[in-house]
């Protein structure tokens, strides 16, 4: 793909509201990272992914590594190893969400079980590594069935989140228990309702988890009860992030479909079957 294409309405006003977003969201704090100081989650992780389907893969990771690195140089970051480290989870995620059936999208998961359980303490847990298959099933599943797929998948992570955190019941106040039950369910819905964007939100976090899981084994020292502890942690985090990343692709999606009755420009990819408010011809 041609950078100098980018040089279009759409994908000027893609890249402006994207680069502010990643400069908001990647200095405000969503959850802190475990085993590690001034390392944390932020609401970029909330829509990174899209840009690789609005931008093709390639400009897509190239835009996100340069939003990124722009935001660490604006907030005055220090760039250690491990915040560069970080960086790359981030940008398997956007090539995930912006391509369909490739090797990479195979790989990556694949590489980073086997990273996970041939580390000492991966192997006392092998288990937390099955997250990492959900890309893999997510990307060789049919259209046709993806919205079964997904719905299940997500619907056996609910359960388990609940059934591995026995205390979120008796501890929590039955205002906060139904707005959890609330908040599974509205995403259980869009994730039927948008199947194929759910698919590729869920199939990228996971994605980004994989690498990040498979980067955090080998540098940062946890016991294998603090990977046990992880796990609830995680299918929370990653439910709402795939929200996060279908809903935002969507608001994008239609404020790009809506310039094209103002523009010809064809080079930002638009998904004219996941558009709101669709105005008739």
């Amino acid at each position: 793909m041609k950078l100098n294409k980018l040089i279009t309405p759409k994908g000027i006003v893609f890249l402006i509201i994207f680069s502010i977003l990643v400069f908001v969201g990647d200095n405000v704090n969503f959850s802190k990272l475990i085993g590690a100081e001034n390392q944390f989650f932020t609401l970029f992780q909330f829509f990174g992914p899209v840009a690789g389907a609005f931008l093709g893969p390639v400009v897509g990771v190239l835009s996100v590594l340069i939003a990124e690195v722009a935001s660490k140089v604006y907030s005055h970051a220090a760039f250690d190893w491990l915040t560069v480290l970080r960086l790359l989870p981030m940008l398997f995620a956007a090539w995930y969400f912006g391509t369909k059936k490739d090797k990479l999208s195979f790989l990556v998961p694949v590489a980073a079980i086997i990273l996970f359980v041939a580390h000492p303490v991966g192997r006392q847990v092998w288990y937390f590594s099955l997250f990492w298959t959900i890309p893999i099933i997510l990307k060789i599943v049919s259209e046709k069935y993806s919205k079964y797929v997904i719905t299940g998948v997500i619907t056996l992570m609910g359960i388990l989140m609940f059934l591995l955190n026995p205390l979120l019941f008796s501890l929590s106040s039955p205002s906060t228990i139904l707005l959890l039950i609330i908040g599974f369910i509205t995403v259980l819905m869009l994730s039927y309702k948008f199947s194929g964007i759910s698919s590729k939100s869920l199939g990228a976090t996971f994605t980004a988890h994989a690498v990040g899981g498979a980067i955090w084994i080998y540098t940062v020292k946890m016991t294998p009860v603090a990977w046990n502890a992880l796990i609830p942690v995680v299918i929370y985090e990653r439910l709402l992030f795939a929200a996060g990343i279908t809903i935002s692709f969507i608001l994008f999606n239609s404020l790009l479909d809506r310039l094209d009755n103002k523009t010809k420009s064809g080079y930002v990819n638009v998904d004219k079957k996941n558009v709101l408010f669709r105005q008739s011809a």
